[in-house]
């Protein structure tokens, strides 16, 4: 199973804060680094031994938001053990991870204390394992669900070939190639698409992009991700390539042999 990246992820990129002695503040917007004034949340990292250690805080109660070790100061690679709390108080996951950052194991609790969910590293995937408040096992869970297209990989080609105009990198005169597009947007517990950003984009079609972008505003909701049966916010990145290929283009001369 694929550990899921749902705003609980721990990537962050560029330090948007400053530094005070052995420790960094970080400021976030719903995990976004931002600035501090329109910050709902911050990030205390500091050195040790092992790396670094971070407590994130909630600007608005000042509560304990998660706490864990990183090897870097970029927070993007956890070790050892890394703890989330709920809103209220209380333990809401622990996850556990190796050296080299590999997820190993994460637990999920009521706010009674006890374990609701578990998913453990077994071979290449995860098992799942629940239980219910009184601390039965339940079975034929499924713990962490991803946000995806309606009707799924078949759905969203579908959609695609109907949508998207394959003849942009042609029309912009792009030589013959490939032209992929990675874009990154937010699914949130409805389902609805925002924050549609493109991160990565050839220099000789720019307006592929900007094609992908308007494909995935006009296009039906998602199907939301899910925790523990729960809608829960998501970050999604998906590519999409565009081709150029002329008739006497070698690859084409190929085919047509």
């Amino acid at each position: 199973m694929k550990h899921l990246c749902l705003l609980a992820f721990f990537a962050c990129t560029s330090i948007f804060s400053y530094a005070q002695t052995d420790s960094t503040i970080i400021y976030y917007s719903d995990y976004v680094e931002t600035t501090k004034d329109s910050a709902n949340s911050y990030a205390v990292i500091r050195k040790n031994d092992e790396g670094w250690y971070s407590k994130r805080y909630s600007m608005k109660t000042g509560r304990l938001i998660s706490e864990g070790n990183f090897r870097d100061e970029k927070r993007e690679k956890p070790v050892d053990t890394f703890k989330n709390y709920h809103e209220d108080g209380w333990l809401k996951t622990l996850q556990t991870y190796n050296d080299t950052s590999l997820m190993l194991q994460k637990v999920y609790f009521y706010a009674n204390g006890k374990r609701r969910s578990m998913m453990a590293l077994e071979g290449t995937s995860y098992s799942n394992t629940c239980w219910d408040e009184a601390g039965n096992e339940t079975k034929g869970c499924v713990i962490e669900k991803e946000a995806r297209f309606p009707g799924g990989l078949t759905g969203w080609r579908i959609f695609l070939e109907k949508n998207l105009n394959a003849n942009v990198a042609a029309d912009v005169g792009a030589p013959d190639g490939t032209y992929p597009v990675r874009v990154q947007f937010r699914v949130n517990k409805t389902g609805k698409l925002s924050d549609i950003k493109v991160l990565s984009v050839s220099s000789h079609c720019l307006a592929c992009g900007d094609e992908v972008v308007r494909v995935l505003q006009k296009g039906p909701d998602w199907e939301p991700a899910t925790i523990n049966g729960e809608p829960v916010i998501y970050q999604a990145i998906q590519q999409v390539s565009f081709m150029v290929m002329t008739d006497d283009s070698p690859k084409k001369r190929r085919r047509r042999g």
